[in-house]
């Protein structure tokens, strides 16, 4: 499973070249939303070599892609954009060509998988006001005002700090 950030560039470690038939490929992956639908093929930069491995070890390939909202690149220095968050199935494609997106034209599946899109982080101004001073954190030497936990049970204490039971 490969686990992946939108408003990012990303790099993924997948297992191409242990099935690879081609010397030299260049790899084509498609992205398709298990729910939705959606579907998207790119080129995803290989930095295998960058990264310190070497085309001739059949072991991993390092692949970097950005996924942002807009301004997709799908070749090359690849960035694209995806509508949905969440699981995608995956499939890398083998081929000659630097530029193909339609995978009828390579020679075949060289790996394939699940992949999970994460959204971005929060944007620090959605949660103006909002400060840590707020945040109850549980501390096991002081019993918190709301509730105790006693026993592996939980129990609801009103505003009184009076129990509430359930009859």
């Amino acid at each position: 499973m490969l686990k992946i950030s939108a408003n990012t560039d990303n790099i993924v470690w997948v297992n191409a070249s242990r099935n690879k038939t081609l010397s030299n490929p260049t790899y084509l992956m498609s992205l398709e939303h298990k729910v939705s639908g959606e579907r998207k093929y790119f080129i995803p930069e290989n930095i295998t070599s960058i990264s310190g491995g070497t085309s001739d070890d059949p072991r991993v390939d390092i692949f970097k892609f950005g996924v942002f909202e807009s301004g997709e690149s799908l070749t090359g220095s690849t960035s694209i954009s995806l509508e949905n968050y969440g699981w995608y199935y995956y499939r890398i494609y083998e081929q000659t060509s630097q530029t193909n997106l339609n995978p009828l034209l390579t020679t075949g599946v060289v790996d394939e998988g699940t992949l999970y899109l994460y959204p971005p982080p929060p944007d620090e101004v959605s949660y103006q006001g909002y400060s840590t001073n707020e945040i109850v954190i549980y501390d096991e030497d002081k019993t918190p005002t709301n509730h105790i936990l006693q026993e592996n049970e939980y129990h609801l204490l009103t505003e009184n700090n009076e129990l509430l039971t359930q009859e």
